[in-house]
C-alpha cells in the first residue's frame, strides 16, 4: 500500500459533508449520496481470485492489458438519505477516473447485485492495480455475488467521468432499495471483458471524488432536517415519522447549507499541516477533517521540515591540449532520503545526486562532457533491472524491452544535432559518449535531462536533470552582473517536481502509458516541501517547472502577517533576461507547464526575523499541491542592490518577416495497437504536419521526417489543439517568439501572459482548443532534431517528431561536405539503409535475421530447441521474429544483451550530421569523422568580419559572398520604421535598438489594452530603453459605495477591484458573488452565475458588456464594442470595412481591399538592405521601401 492511501483515505470526510437535500413539503427533492454511505470494493480475476480490497482508494473494472478482469461493487445506503416511502423520479451515477484514460474507448454494465457481500478492510496491494490484498472477510473474486441483467450501460472514454444517466431500471434498482432495505445489495461495474486494455481505475469513497449517487425523489409529507450529533451530517425524513435518529430541525428546514453543529477534531490542511479545528471550517477551507486530534492524525509526509539543499557547481576533470575543459557525468544508481518520514529513495543519478550538480559554462567558451551509463547491470525480469517498470506498448521500448537506455539532452542548448540528445543515439550500461557544447549562445537558464526514445519519463522521474547555466559578459552570474541581479548566495535555482512514493520510500510510477501522470507531493531539488532560511534582501530564483504533466500557478503568501505579501519580479524566461523587469505582484496568476523556466526577484528586505512565508501552487489540478515550499526569513541583512530599470532588449520578430509558415495539428488518436504486438489498445497523442491551416496531414509519426528548414532563414510554425489536453510544445535547437494565440471556437485572441510577450522561449504552452503561432530562425547547425510536447507521458507515446535542416548547398563534386546533404545533394550525399549488422540489434524489418547477422541475430537454444530471430529464413521450425509474443523474451531481452525491431530503419541521410546505419567514414565522413571539416560559427547568426576569409557564421558564404557584408543601402534617413525587423538607416541598429531614432516611437499596429472597470485604459507597444514596452497605463481607482450611494447601482467598477455594484462588498449590505455557496443563492443574484455542477462548482460574477458603438465602426481596435458577441471582422457590421476585405486575385498587383495578409502573392515582398528590409503592402503602414513610390502601386 502506497503512503499516499494515508492521506486519501481522509478525503471522505470531504464528500461525507457534502449532503445536497432540499427540504420542501411533499414535493421533489434531490439528495447526493455521500460518501459516508458507500461500500465498494474491487474483485480480480487471474492471480489474485482471493485478494479483495475494500479500504482502497481506487476501484477497478474492465479488461487489464493480460486481458484479466477486474470488477467494481458499489453499495449506496439510500435509506440513510431519503425518507422511507419516497417516490424515486430520476438516478444518476458518476465515477471520476484516476487512471487508464490511455486504455482503450469501451461500455461498461451496471448489473443489480443478488446477494449480499462483504467490503472487508483491505487494502489497494503493493501496486495499487486493482490486485488488493489477502481476504480477511472481504468480498473476492471466487466469492463474488450473483447479478440480474444490465440496469444501464454507459461509455466510457479517455479519461472523461463516466455517466450512467437515470433510466427506468436504475430508477427501479433504487425504489426497491427504499421500499425493501434488505433487497440493496448495490451494483457490479462489469467492463468490456472480451478485449484486453479496457480497464480504468476509478476514485472509491475513499478517494479524492468518491461515487456520486444523485437521486430526485418525491417524499410522502412534509420534510425536516435531522441532525447527528456524533458526525454533523445531516439527511431529510418526514415530520413526525420518529424516523429522525438525531435532532430533529423543524417543519421546511433543509441540508442545504449544512446548519447542523460540527464536531471538533484534527483537521488536514491543504499543505498538509494538521490543526484541531470544527469540521465545517476545515473542510470549508479546503481540509480534509479526520476527527480525534492532531497527534492521532496522519495527513501524509509532514512539510517544511528539512532545508532546501543546493545543488553544487559540477568541477571540470581535466581540460583538453586546446584549453577546452572536460567534465564527467556518470549516470548511476543512488539512495537520497527525501524526507525524514521515509526510508532511503533508490534514485538513478547524475553523478549520485537528485538533482544533480549544476553545470556553468560562458558564452562562446566550448566545454567538453564525457557521458557514462554506469547503471547497475543486474536483472530479473521486467522490472527487475529498472527502478520503474518499463512498459513495451511505446515506441522505443516495444525493440530494447527493458533495457537501460540514456540518452542526455541539452534543453535549451543551442548545439549540433549530434550532440543534441536525439532519443535514438542511446547509450547502454557499461558505454560511454563525448558531447562537445560549443555555449555559443546568451545567458540562460538551461537544464539537461534524459531523452531516450520511449523511456524520457521514466528516466527522469527517477532523477535524471540538473540545471545548466549559461553566463556572458553582461549577465556573468556574479557580483559584476550588468544589472545589478542577485548573484552567489543569493542566486538559487528551484527544481520544482512532484512525486508520490510508496511506504518502503520507494518511487512509484504507473506501470503502462497514460494519459499524464501526477504526483502527490512537491519536491523542490529532491526534498519534499523543504524550508529556505533568507536574508533580508532581494534572492534571483531560477525556478524549473521539472515535473513530468503537472502546471502550476505560483504565489507568495505570508502565513506571519497575512495580506503582507512579497512578489515576484520578472526578469527571465526560459532562455534569457526580458528588456524590463516586470511586477507579476504575488501570483504569477496564469500557468507555468512543465519544463518552463521563470527566472525571478523576490525581495525579503521589510520583513521582520521569523516572518514565514509560503511559496503557494493555486493550480488546482488532483491530486492538490498546495505547498511547495516554505522561505524563513532571518535577522541577517541580505543584497539590498537596486536592479537595472532596463535589462537585455528583445527585438520583435514580425510575422511580415517570416520566410515560411509550418502547421501542425496536435492529436489524440484512440485505440491504437501497442508496438510491442501483445494486442492491447491504447490512445496515442500525435503531432500532425498538414499541408495548410487545418489541412490534410503528411506525417504523423517519428520517423515521418517531412520538415526541412533551410538554415538562415525564418519560419513561423502554427500548432492547434483540438484536444481536451494541453499541450507544452518544445522544439529543439532554437529558440523562438510566441506570437500569439487564438480560440479555436471563437476566433478570438488568448491573451498571452507576460513571460511570452517579447521574450525568448523554448516552451510554448498551448491549452485545450487553442491555437499558438511562434516565430524563430533556424541558424547555424545542419541535422535532425526532435520537437514533441514536453508532458512526457505524450512524449514518450508517439508526440514526438523530427524535423530536419538543411543548408541547402551543393556543388556535386562527389563529396558530401558542410552544408550539404541528401534532400539538397542527393549525388553527394548518399541514403543508406538505417540497419547495421553488429550493432546490437537484429533488425528484422531490415531483413536481419540468424543467417544474414547471426552476432545480432542468431538463435539460442532453449530446452534444446533451436529458433531463429529477426526476418523469414524460410525454415518455420526455426523463424520466430523477434518473438512469438509480448511475453516471449527470446529476442528481446535485456538480461542477454538480445534487442530486435520489427519495422524497418529509417534511412540513414548523409549530412544529417548522425553516424547511423550503414555509414561510416569512407561513405560519409561529414557523419561519421569527428576530425570533418565543419564549420562552428563564431559569429552566430549573420556575418560581422566580412575581410578576414572566413566563413563566420557557417552559411557557407565568406566575406563579400555573404548577404550579410553587402553594402547596406538606407531606405529611412533617420529609422522611421521600428517595428520591422530591418536596420533602415544602415547605422548597424534595428529597431527598437535604435535609441536614437526609435525611442519612443509607438506601433499603432499594436494597441494594448489594461486595467477594469473605470480604470480600464489603452496603449500601444513602444521602443523605450532599447526594447519594446506596452505603454498602457491603468487609470486611477476611485470609490464604490457605501450601500445607497449612486457608485452602487451605476453599472460601473468605479474602485476597478473587478467587482461590481451589488457584487462589491464596499456597497454595504450587497454580497459579493464569490461568497454565495449555493447554485440557487448564486443564480438569483444580480450578475451572479453558478459555474459547474450544484455540488462542487462555485458563483462568479457575470462579465457584463457595456457597448460604446451601435452598431460596431471600430473593426481594428480588437473590442466587441456593440456587445453582440463579435468583435472586429468577426462582426457582420464591420463587412464593408477596407480592413475586413480579403479579396485576392492574385495578378501580381496589390490593389484596393487587397494586403499582405489576405494577398501575399501581390502585397508582401522584400529587396535590400542588412538586414534585408521586408515590407507589407496594404496595411496602411508606410513601411522600408514602400515610400520610393516603385513599391506597393501606391497600395501602402
Amino acid at each position: 500500500m502506497k503512503s499516499r492511501n494515508l492521506l486519501v483515505r481522509a478525503a471522505t470526510c470531504v464528500a461525507g459533508a457534502a449532503l445536497m437535500s432540499i427540504g420542501l413539503s411533499a414535493m421533489a427533492a434531490i439528495a447526493t449520496i455521500d460518501a459516508v454511505n458507500i461500500q465498494d470494493n474491487t474483485v480480480a480475476e487471474g492471480d489474485f481470485p482471493d485478494n479483495s480490497s475494500g479500504t482502497c482508494d481506487s476501484i477497478f473494472a474492465g479488461n487489464t492489458d493480460n486481458g484479466f478482469a477486474r470488477r467494481a461493487l458499489l453499495r449506496f445506503d439510500v435509506g440513510a438519505q431519503i425518507p422511507p416511502g419516497s417516490t424515486i423520479n430520476s438516478v444518476t451515477l458518476t465515477l471520476t477516473i484516476t487512471r487508464g484514460g490511455n486504455n482503450a474507448d469501451s461500455i461498461m454494465e451496471l448489473h443489480p447485485i443478488d446477494a449480499a457481500w462483504v467490503e472487508g478492510t483491505e487494502g489497494c496491494g503493493t501496486r495499487g492495480g486493482g490486485q488488493g490484498e489477502p481476504s480477511t472477510g472481504g468480498v473476492t473474486w471466487n466469492t463474488q455475488p450473483g447479478f440480474g441483467a444490465s440496469s444501464g450501460s454507459a461509455p466510457v472514454s479517455g479519461s472523461n467521468p463516466v455517466v450512467w444517466n437515470s433510466n427506468t431500471a436504475m430508477v427501479a434498482d433504487v425504489q426497491g432499495w427504499i421500499d425493501n432495505p434488505g433487497s440493496n445489495n448495490g451494483w457490479m461495474v462489469i467492463g468490456d471483458e472480451v478485449n484486453p486494455t479496457t480497464a480504468r481505475r476509478f476514485d472509491s469513497s475513499e478517494g479524492g471524488s468518491p461515487p456520486q449517487l444523485v437521486v430526485d425523489f418525491t417524499p410522502t409529507g412534509d420534510t425536516e432536517a435531522c441532525c447527528d450529533a456524533d458526525t454533523g451530517s445531516c439527511s431529510l425524513t418526514i415530520v413526525g415519522s420518529g424516523s429522525c435518529a438525531g435532532d430533529p430541525q423543524g417543519t421546511g428546514t433543509t441540508c442545504e447549507p449544512n446548519l447542523c453543529p460540527q464536531p471538533v477534531g484534527a483537521c488536514c490542511n491543504t499543505d498538509r499541516t494538521c490543526s484541531d479545528q470544527s469540521r465545517d471550517v476545515c473542510e470549508g477551507d479546503g481540509g480534509i477533517f479526520v476527527g480525534g486530534n492532531c497527534n492521532q492524525a496522519d495527513c501524509g509526509l509532514t512539510p517544511f521540515v528539512e532545508a532546501l539543499p543546493i545543488p553544487p557547481v559540477l568541477q571540470p576533470t581535466g581540460s583538453r591540449a586546446d584549453g577546452v575543459p572536460q567534465y564527467t557525468v556518470s549516470v548511476e544508481e543512488a539512495v537520497q532520503n527525501v524526507h525524514p518520514d521515509l526510508p532511503d529513495t533508490t534514485v538513478w543519478t547524475y553523478n549520485g545526486a537528485w538533482p544533480a550538480s549544476t553545470i556553468v559554462a560562458v558564452q562562446g567558451q566550448p566545454i567538453e562532457v564525457t557521458y557514462q551509463n554506469n547503471l547497475p547491470t543486474n536483472s530479473g525480469g521486467n522490472r527487475g533491472s529498472n527502478i520503474l517498470e518499463v512498459d513495451t506498448c511505446a515506441h522505443g521500448p516495444n525493440d530494447w524491452g527493458d533495457a537501460k537506455r540514456i540518452s542526455t539532452h541539452l534543453h535549451g542548448g543551442h548545439v549540433p544535432a549530434r550532440v543534441d540528445g536525439q532519443p535514438e543515439y542511446t547509450i547502454l550500461p557499461g558505454e560511454t559518449d563525448v558531447y562537445d557544447y560549443p555555449n555559443n549562445q546568451e545567458a540562460g537558464t538551461v537544464w539537461y535531462h534524459d531523452h531516450a526514445l520511449g523511456i524520457t519519463r521514466l528516466n527522469v522521474y527517477a532523477g535524471m536533470a540538473g540545471f545548466y547555466l549559461i553566463a556572458d559578459a553582461e549577465d556573468t552570474l556574479g557580483p559584476d552582473n550588468a544589472f545589478g541581479l542577485p548573484s552567489g548566495q543569493y542566486e538559487i535555482g528551484l527544481a520544482i517536481q512532484d512525486r508520490t512514493f510508496n511506504e518502503d520510500g520507494s518511487l512509484f510510477y504507473n506501470a503502462q502509458l497514460e494519459d499524464a501522470f501526477k504526483g502527490e507531493y512537491a519536491v523542490v531539488n529532491g526534498k519534499v516541501n523543504p524550508f529556505l532560511n533568507v536574508d533580508q534582501g532581494k534572492y534571483r530564483f531560477r525556478m524549473l517547472n521539472g515535473s513530468q504533466s503537472r502546471e502550476y500557478i505560483y504565489r507568495l503568501e505570508n502565513i506571519t502577517d497575512p495580506g503582507n505579501d512579497p512578489g515576484f519580479t520578472l526578469v527571465g524566461t526560459d532562455l534569457g533576461l526580458i528588456g524590463a523587469p516586470i511586477d507579476l505582484g504575488n501570483s504569477t496568476g496564469g500557468v507555468i507547464g512543465p519544463a518552463e523556466r521563470m527566472d525571478v526577484v523576490i525581495d525579503f528586505a521589510g520583513f521582520p526575523a521569523g516572518t514565514e512565508i509560503i511559496l503557494r501552487n493555486d493550480d488546482e489540478t488532483l491530486p492538490l499541491l498546495p505547498a511547495i515550499m516554505k522561505f524563513i526569513v532571518t535577522g541577517n541583512q541580505g543584497y539590498t542592490g537596486a536592479i537595472s530599470s532596463t535589462l537585455r532588449p528583445v527585438t520583435p520578430m514580425t510575422e511580415a518577416s517570416a520566410d515560411n509558415e509550418r502547421f501542425f495539428r496536435l492529436e489524440k488518436l484512440q485505440n491504437k495497437a501497442c508496438k510491442d504486438g501483445s494486442g492491447r489498445l491504447v490512445n496515442e497523442w500525435v503531432i500532425q504536419s498538414l499541408d495548410g491551416p487545418g489541412g490534410n496531414v503528411t506525417g504523423q509519426f517519428w520517423d515521418d521526417v517531412t520538415e526541412f528548414p533551410l538554415l538562415g532563414t525564418r519560419e513561423i510554425w502554427e500548432f492547434e489543439n483540438p484536444t481536451s489536453s494541453y499541450h507544452p510544445m518544445h522544439v529543439h535547437l532554437v529558440k523562438f517568439q510566441i506570437l500569439d494565440k487564438t480560440d479555436m471556437t471563437t476566433g478570438q485572441p488568448v491573451p498571452l501572459q507576460p513571460w511570452e510577450v517579447n521574450t525568448w522561449k523554448d516552451i510554448v504552452h498551448i491549452p485545450p482548443n487553442v491555437r499558438a503561432r511562434i516565430i524563430m530562425d533556424f541558424e547555424d547547425y545542419p541535422g535532425r532534431f526532435p520537437n514533441h510536447c514536453h508532458l512526457l507521458d505524450h512524449e514518450d507515446h508517439e508526440m514526438m517528431r523530427q524535423f530536419q535542416t538543411t543548408g541547402g548547398q551543393c556543388n556535386n563534386n562527389g563529396t558530401c561536405e558542410f552544408l550539404e546533404d541528401f534532400t539538397s545533394c542527393p549525388n553527394d550525399c548518399p541514403q543508406l539503409s538505417g540497419a547495421l549488422c553488429g550493432n546490437g540489434l537484429c533488425e528484422a524489418g531490415d531483413g536481419e535475421n540468424c543467417l544474414t547477422c547471426p552476432v545480432d541475430c542468431a538463435g539460442k537454444t532453449k530446452g534444446g530447441n533451436a529458433f531463429c530471430c529477426g526476418a523469414s529464413t524460410g525454415d518455420q521450425n526455426l523463424d520466430i521474429g523477434c518473438g512469438v509474443d509480448a511475453n516471449d523474451d527470446r529476442c528481446i531481452s535485456a538480461a542477454d544483451n538480445l534487442f530486435c525491431r520489427v519495422t524497418a530503419r529509417l534511412s540513414a541521410m548523409c549530412g544529417d550530421r548522425l553516424c547511423e546505419g550503414q555509414e561510416n567514414i569512407a561513405n560519409c565522413a561529414i557523419d561519421c569523422d569527428p576530425n570533418a571539416v565543419v564549420c562552428t560559427p563564431d559569429e552566430p547568426g549573420a556575418e560581422v568580419t566580412c575581410d578576414d576569409g572566413n566563413d563566420n557564421d557557417c552559411d557557407g558564404l565568406i566575406d563579400a559572398a555573404d548577404p550579410d557584408c553587402q553594402v547596406c543601402v538606407p531606405d529611412e534617413t533617420p529609422e522611421q520604421s521600428c517595428f520591422d525587423g530591418s536596420d533602415n538607416d544602415c547605422d548597424t541598429l534595428t529597431d527598437c535598438n535604435d535609441l536614437t531614432d526609435c525611442d519612443g516611437v509607438s506601433d499603432p499596429a499594436r494597441p494594448t489594452t489594461c486595467g477594469v472597470g473605470a480604470c480600464a485604459s489603452t496603449g500601444n507597444i513602444a521602443c523605450s530603453g532599447g526594447g519594446a514596452v506596452d505603454t498602457c497605463t491603468p487609470g486611477t481607482p476611485g470609490v464604490e459605495g457605501p450601500e445607497g450611494d449612486a457608485t452602487c447601482t451605476d453599472g460601473i467598477d468605479n474602485d476597478c477591484d473587478g467587482d461590481t455594484d451589488a457584487n462589491d462588498a464596499d456597497c454595504q449590505g450587497a454580497v459579493a458573488c464569490s461568497d454565495l455557496t449555493t447554485k440557487g443563492d448564486c443564480n438569483n443574484a444580480l450578475a451572479c452565475e453558478w459555474i459547474g455542477s450544484p455540488k462542487n462548482g462555485f458563483c462568479q460574477e457575470i462579465a457584463q458588456c457595456i457597448p460604446d458603438e451601435d452598431p460596431e465602426v471600430s473593426c481594428t481596435d480588437g473590442n466587441d464594442n456593440d456587445c453582440n458577441g463579435a468583435a472586429d471582422c468577426n462582426d457582420g457590421n464591420c463587412s464593408g470595412d477596407p480592413a475586413c476585405q480579403t479579396t485576392c486575385d492574385n495578378d501580381g498587383v496589390c490593389e484596393a481591399g487587397e494586403d499582405c495578409n489576405s494577398c501575399a502573392n501581390d502585397c508582401a515582398g522584400v529587396t535590400g538592405g542588412k538586414p534585408a528590409n521586408r515590407y507589407c503592402c496594404g496595411n496602411d503602414v508606410q513601411e522600408g521601401p514602400e515610400g520610393d513610390g516603385t513599391i506597393c502601386d501606391g497600395n501602402y
